[in-house]
């Protein structure tokens, strides 16, 4: 009987390092320094717990799909306070759909629906992690936000808004603090 539970407990732990590791547990995690390309984006104001932007984003996203036939690739949140320090109801972000290049030509058609924001090319702290479901976001807020702030530490800079652009397609998180220019603020 304790070989039974020593072996079904040896398989659970098992299963839970192979599911840890999916969801991105044992990824190494490095930032650097680079420069991101403009971007446009379509997107809703969130004042709120961060873990409760997922059906602002959806909902905008078959907006976009089934009112005005535009098909995106990559989703955005711009999290401009730090929950450790602001109360998480009064968190502040955007977010939303990053327009597809094919699609720049409806910018002005799409105006008058939907909030738009143009993110000027600009230089930063950049990080990626796999995307494999919502646990990859959790797991990627524990692993990338620590050496983000230890970069910024090294470099002796301040916090600033970062950007979490979920690409589907490369089944990527990738992780932006836009430091020249910054964001504009919500």
């Amino acid at each position: 009987m304790i070989k039974i539970i020593i072996a079904v407990i040896i398989i659970l732990i098992g299963l839970v390092l192979i599911l840890a590791g999916y969801f991105g547990a044992f990824t190494r995690v490095s930032v650097k320094e680079e420069s991101k390309k403009t971007l446009w984006l379509i997107y809703e104001k969130f004042t709120g717990p961060y873990q409760n932007t997922g059906p602002v984003m959806d909902e905008l996203y078959y907006r976009l799909l089934n009112n005005d036939s535009i098909e995106t690739f990559n989703g955005f949140g711009i999290y401009y306070d730090n929950p450790r320090e602001v109360d998480a109801n009064k968190c502040r972000s955007i977010v939303g759909s990053i327009l597809e290049e094919n699609d720049y030509n409806r910018i002005d058609e799409l105006k008058s629906k939907y909030n738009i924001m143009e993110i000027v090319e600009s230089k930063g702290l950049s990080s990626q992690f796999p995307y494999r479901g919502k646990l990859s976001i959790m797991m990627g807020i524990m692993k990338v936000y620590p050496e983000i702030n230890r970069k910024i530490e090294s470099l002796g800079i301040k916090q600033k808004p970062i950007m979490e652009i979920y690409n589907i397609p490369e089944k990527k998180i990738y992780y932006f603090m836009a430091m020249d220019p910054e964001f504009p603020n919500e």
